[in-house]
């Protein structure tokens, strides 16, 4: 029997891994979507005690049982499920975990056939394939955290304007969740829920602040817990932090513009070299095989990578200012 006939059997069992647990994200997104729209309707997020379990519906099973208990009890566990929530996906640990080995599989698979039997290639590909996931995590988070802060003044005006009225600040947070749009909601529609749940506003506050991982939304709570501790007037502090917030956006605006060419300029000489090798390759084919077939090739290929990522890094630490 031929070697890729196993092959090929074994990746098509990867990628219906695959798709069945983007298939079970999707359904867990829905239900966590549903039932944050209960509770901005007013209606009541607890599950049906009273319904057997054998009633359950397909996204509340966990696929990878086992998995996700050992990552409970593991610290990286524990990470990897707050790098999720900040994302603002629903994936549980085991999820994201068995995604990314079969990304990393299938990808190890399709180097290997693509190269017909080149072990190196197959490696590379399946790093390459095993880091999307992660990639495509840290993407969602960032992301998640430009909407997050746009969102911050239109939120403090609300809160302030609520406080004034003589409301309290929990009937501000369910003003939030009425009026405004995700992620902002979602996240203030969990601390509402927790606070139902029996958790002190504070705690589910802290919470919050570890989940969002923002800057000014830390600033926020910050305020609003020394309020709760030691009273004072709140609006007139997050009017303060409001105004203070929307000068630092105008300020980064304006960096972001300046830094602009720099940042252009990045991406062409980081893109360059690949440019040119792929012409180089068009125009006289073979030419630059020695550099992959060679061991000097090999190492004149890592030292050229080590140095465009220096420079890479370099670049992006002049024009990455932090306010």
């Amino acid at each position: 029997m031929p070697l890729w006939v196993p092959l090929g059997f074994i990746f098509l069992g990867v990628v219906a891994g695959t798709l069945a647990l983007l298939s079970a994200g999707i359904s867990a997104y829905e239900v966590r979507r549903r039932r944050l729209a209960e509770v901005k309707d007013g209606r009541s997020a607890m599950p049906d005690m009273t319904v057997s379990t054998r009633t359950k519906k397909k996204a509340d099973i966990d696929p990878a049982p086992l998995l996700t208990g050992l990552l409970q009890r593991s610290s990286l566990g524990k990470q990897l499920q707050l790098a999720i929530l900040r994302a603002g996906l629903v994936w549980r640990p085991s999820e994201f975990a068995a995604l990314t080995s079969g990304a990393a599989m299938g990808g190890y698979l399709l180097g290997f056939l693509a190269g017909r039997g080149n072990v190196t290639l197959g490696l590379l590909v399946a790093v390459l394939a095993g880091a999307a996931p992660y990639i495509y995590l840290k993407g969602k988070h960032s992301q998640r955290q430009r909407r997050l802060s746009a969102q911050i003044p239109d939120m403090l005006d609300i809160l302030a304007a609520s406080l004034r009225s003589g409301q309290s600040f929990l009937s501000g947070v369910q003003i939030i969740v009425s009026q405004m749009q995700p992620p902002i909601t979602d996240e203030f529609a969990r601390v509402i829920q927790e606070v139902k749940f029996g958790a002190s506003l504070s705690d589910a506050l802290g919470d919050m602040v570890e989940r969002a991982d923002n800057y000014d939304m830390e600033l926020i709570i910050s305020a609003v817990q020394t309020q709760l501790t030691v009273g004072g007037n709140l609006a007139e502090v997050l009017d303060n932090i409001g105004t203070m917030i929307r000068d630092r956006v105008q300020l980064a605006g304006e960096i972001s513009a300046a830094t602009a060419e720099g940042r252009m300029s990045a991406m062409i000489l980081g893109g360059m070299p690949f440019l040119l090798a792929f012409l180089i390759n068009v125009v006289s084919p073979g030419y630059l095989t020695p550099l992959f077939t060679e061991t000097l090739g090999h190492m004149m290929l890592g030292g050229a990578l080590v140095l465009m990522l220096s420079g890479i890094l370099i670049i992006r630490s002049m024009l990455n200012i932090d306010l």
